[in-house]
């Protein structure tokens, strides 16, 4: 057996002593970085818009149609910029005036009947009364003698039960037809015919009171529709609007916003499982897509408000959160990036068990 001479000894133990400080180095790192953990941070995309805004809210949900303006112009209050049609609302309006259509041809029949009446006030299941008289009453005395009969029949077991049910239903329908009859002949007797034309004349006025309902619906959803005619509501430069319609929009989101002043902010969303980390204050960074701002670790900034009312977008709550960046000035209205807020530190043992 060989055995190995001073000099490699030597430097075997030079290598074991360098894993063993390379082992002690890593577990050393790597308890560092269990207590001190890395820094948590909540990630949404933004857009620069301006401090000093007026911003143009969608009234409701629906889609961008007609552009008057771009951005970047400088506009006056009143002046026309743009217009948002609902489908929800022109599917509304459509049915309110078919409702009026409908309701216009129910009163022009109503108040025909009421003048035809007024020449001939006998109502047509009144023409030959006397005659379905006469015929109801025949039928009845025929179903109560052939009633009659069967009942003897029967007693002597000369008919069956079958037989004898059927007329005994016969001889019910005939009576209960014959007791409508008379109840119409009486009311003619009474002079309730006088009524009758005056109900026909109140029905043609009740559909007169529902067609001025139905025509006021329609006005007011017309008026309703023409607020999805948005003026501008301040002097100022129009920023943010798209360049073509087409854009969809839901209820409370913002279409554009009217420049006031030289001051900007990083606006952004944040969703509802995340904005209760988000708080006034904390540190934030903006990272552009336009200035590569990656390589430079983002504009640093500082949360500045957040918003306490949430906005439904595509099927989930978003809230807006504004970020002052500060050093970012020179950073264009409308530019976009990803927006980091800094919510705390977390070490890795307690991202990687939970507690």
């Amino acid at each position: 057996m060989t055995v190995p001479d001073p000099e490699t000894k030597s430097r075997f133990a030079l290598v074991g002593r360098l894993l063993l400080f390379a082992l002690l180095a890593s577990a050393i790192a790597l308890w560092g970085l269990l207590l001190v953990g890395v820094r948590a941070s909540v990630h949404g995309s933004g857009v620069v818009v301006a401090v000093e805004r007026e911003d143009i809210i969608c009234p409701w949900e629906g889609r961008l149609t007609i552009l008057e303006r771009r951005s970047g112009d400088e506009v006056q209050p009143g002046e026309a910029l743009l217009l948002i049609e609902s489908d929800a609302l022109k599917e509304e309006l459509l049915a309110a005036e078919h409702a009026v259509a409908e309701c216009r041809a129910e009163l022009q029949y109503k108040q025909a009947s009421a003048r035809l009446l007024l020449l001939n006030p006998l109502p047509k299941e009144f023409w030959h009364l006397d005659i379905e008289i006469e015929e109801r009453e025949n039928n009845c005395e025929e179903s109560r003698a052939t009633l009659e009969r069967l009942e003897k029949l029967a007693a002597a077991g000369g008919a069956s039960g079958e037989e004898l049910r059927v007329a005994r239903l016969r001889f019910i329908e005939d009576k209960a037809s014959r007791n409508r009859v008379r109840e119409k002949k009486a009311l003619l007797d009474q002079g309730l015919l006088k009524a009758y034309v005056e109900q026909s004349g109140a029905e043609a006025r009740w559909v007169e009171a529902r067609l001025k309902t139905l025509e006021s619906h329609v006005e007011n959803l017309k008026a309703k529709s023409a607020r999805g005619r948005i003026s501008a509501p301040a002097k100022g430069v129009l920023a943010g609007l798209p360049d073509h319609p087409g854009a969809y929009y839901p209820k409370g989101a913002v279409i554009a916003s009217i420049v006031k002043g030289a001051g900007k902010r990083v606006l952004t969303t944040i969703s509802e499982k995340d904005i209760q980390e988000v708080g006034e204050g904390q540190e934030a960074a903006f990272y552009s897509h336009h200035y590569r701002t990656w390589v430079d670790h983002g504009i640093a900034g500082r949360v500045a408000r957040v918003s306490p009312q949430g906005v439904e977008r595509l099927g989930s709550i978003q809230y807006e959160v504004e970020i002052d960046i500060g050093g970012g000035s020179d950073l264009k209205l409308g530019s976009a990036g990803e927006v980091h807020i800094y919510t705390g530190r977390h070490s890795l043992y307690e991202l990687v068990t939970g507690h």
